[in-house]
């Protein structure tokens, strides 16, 4: 079949897979590992290897910079860096959630996150929240380095659709952020 390439095996066998950005694709193995191709050609070609525990439900979530997914043997999510592929920190959206997540997604415009979890603590269960990514809010939580065009004019109140607080306070901090990171980009030129 013309356009169609395999994925080499990762040891014991291919698990789960998910893109991770623009031409990366990340799997992970049936007794654990984590590796990430570059989709640049006719052959995927392998760039990093990570050992780790055997994860399902794989994700990545490029706007906080992180892949991951779910370790079962221990019933908690995973988090990596999105190119080095080394353990990080719980992003900061989800440190203080209640529900514990266990699925991730992002949508393929990269704008929402969503997951699925179960109580920190408590009885049983779950819900599912849903994280937009450019709510000025969120937005606050990124490196200002790491935000678009896009992203920064959400902070600076230019955009139609952007929703902001009516506080004054809000507004001011909103607007400190943006001086922040018209600082950053100035210093990278």
């Amino acid at each position: 079949m013309l356009g169609t390439a395999t994925v080499p095996e990762e040891p014991g066998r291919l698990l789960d897979l998910t893109f991770a950005g623009a031409g990366r694709l990340l799997g992970s193995g049936r007794q654990g590992g984590l590796t990430l191709w570059e989709l640049d050609g006719a052959v995927p070609r392998p760039t990093v290897r990570r050992d780790t525990p055997r994860l399902r439900n794989l994700f990545a979530v490029p706007a906080w910079q992180v892949v991951g997914g779910l370790a079962p043997s221990e019933g908690r999510v995973h988090f990596y860096d999105q190119l080095s592929l080394a353990p990080v920190p719980v992003p900061p959206h989800l440190a203080t959630a209640a529900e514990w997540p266990r699925v991730l997604r992002c949508s393929p415009d990269g704008r929402f996150v969503a997951y699925a979890g179960r109580p920190v603590s408590g009885p049983r269960g779950g819900s599912g929240l849903l994280h937009d990514l450019h709510h000025p809010g969120a937005l606050l939580h990124r490196p200002p380095g790491t935000l678009s065009r896009t992203e920064s004019a959400v902070l600076a109140g230019h955009r139609a659709d952007a929703t902001l607080p009516d506080e004054p306070d809000v507004r001011e901090l909103l607007f400190l952020a943006r001086m922040l990171l018209l600082r950053a980009a100035e210093r990278a030129h």
